[in-house]
């Protein structure tokens, strides 16, 4: 900024006031017209720049000297407030103890517990193991200890047997409501069943099985009465009965069959029907002759093995005669039951084909039953409306 030149007769002398000229300038004297003495005369003053000090204060509103203020500039520098840091959040010891750790220490530190912690679940998994171990070990004993329980049975023999069906020793057709409908339920009687008893002696390891049906060398034809039941391949339990208890048992459920002639169904009977032991054995039919067959489904079979010696201590060894089969060297009892859970019984019409089977004829009959499921609490004495046969086979 320029600086506007004015003479020096209006410049009052300040004791604080230093002129200073540039280097190139002239000095020109002025000499005041008005002066009468030279005591009283001015000193020489020359026109140059003008320099005044300033007082400065840190505080803004303080009150500023200079001269000619309204020709001047003022710079004032500004003083920030000074601001306190925040503490810092105090940390846990081993906060701090990681900060001061080096970074190889670090490392040292992760792998340290990354070992700890694989150890630990090393530890957990054989204790795990050598707990299941002791517990397989345990139910080892525990079988062990049954078959010591159970050796004191007498071993069943293993085998294909004949088992001659006599006279049921009871029997009953109380399930079926109508009278003229009873000889649907009929028990067998002098026939012949085959019991087969696997596996082999060798294969103790292996469960007893048992298997029961029609002999292999028997005829295909189609008698009246009962058929024999074909029983698959069932579990024979042994049982810890002492004594002359049974030593075996097997429990199963089949599709009981029985044939009847044309006339045995349907029609009124005045009195109770004849036993079984009054009809004819086993009538043999022609083809093309109708025939009924009753069917009863999931009837319930089970058996009971008695291995013990006769009153006589002696045992019956088993003979075959004819190519046969040898017959059961031991007692066994069978028990059948209609299960009341079981469907109604159906009577079909069929007819005898000419190869000797059965072939469908027409209609069908279900059968009503009088039996009714008992309840908790029911009457005991209330009469048996079940369908059984039990024999006993010695």
């Amino acid at each position: 900024m320029q600086l506007p030149r004015r003479s020096v007769r209006s410049i009052q002398e300040l004791p604080s006031i230093y002129t200073a000229f540039p280097v190139h300038y002239k000095a020109v004297r002025t000499h005041s017209a008005s002066t009468a003495s030279n005591s009283a005369r001015s000193p020489d003053i020359e026109d140059g720049l003008e320099v005044v000090p300033l007082e400065h204060d840190s505080i803004r509103s303080a009150p500023i000297v200079s001269a000619y203020l309204d020709e001047k500039e003022v710079f004032i520098s500004t003083q920030g407030v000074p601001e306190k840091p925040l503490p810092s959040i105090p940390s846990s010891f081993w906060a701090r103890t990681w900060g001061k750790m080096s970074i190889k220490y670090r490392v040292f530190v992760i792998l340290g517990l990354q070992a700890f912690v694989l150890l630990t679940i090393g530890m957990a998994l054989l204790a795990a193991n050598s707990r299941s171990t002791n517990g397989d070990r345990s139910e080892v004993r525990d079988m062990s200890g049954n078959d010591t329980n159970t050796s004191s049975v007498t071993s069943i023999e293993r085998g294909t047997f004949a088992v001659p069906i006599q006279l049921a020793q009871q029997q009953s057709s109380a399930c079926l409501a109508r009278a003229n409908e009873s000889r649907a339920w009929q028990c067998a009687f002098d026939t012949v069943v085959q019991l087969s008893i696997l596996p082999s002696v060798g294969d103790s390891l292996k469960p007893i099985m048992m298997t029961l049906g029609v002999p292999t060398n028997s005829n295909s034809s189609v008698h009246c009465g009962q058929q024999a039941p074909e029983i698959g391949l069932t579990e024979l339990k042994a049982l810890n009965s002492t004594g002359s208890g049974p030593q075996y048992q097997f429990s199963t459920t089949y599709d009981r069959v029985v044939i009847l002639r044309e006339d045995q169904l349907g029609q009124e009977l005045v009195s109770t029907p004849p036993p079984m032991q009054g009809q004819p054995k086993h009538t043999i039919f022609l083809p093309g002759q109708p025939l009924w067959r009753c069917t009863f489904n999931d009837t319930l079979l089970e058996g009971l093995v008695y291995t013990e010696e006769k009153d006589d201590g002696v045992r019956i060894t088993p003979t075959a005669s004819n190519g046969a089969s040898p017959q059961l060297p031991f007692k066994l009892k069978l028990v059948e039951q209609r299960t009341v859970s079981a469907s109604a019984p159906v009577c079909k019409r069929v007819v005898v084909g000419p190869n000797g089977g059965l072939e469908d004829g027409g209609n069908s009959v279900q059968l009503q039953l009088s039996e009714v499921p008992s309840e908790p609490g029911s009457d005991q004495d209330e009469p048996d409306t079940s369908c059984q046969c039990q024999w006993i086979v010695e």
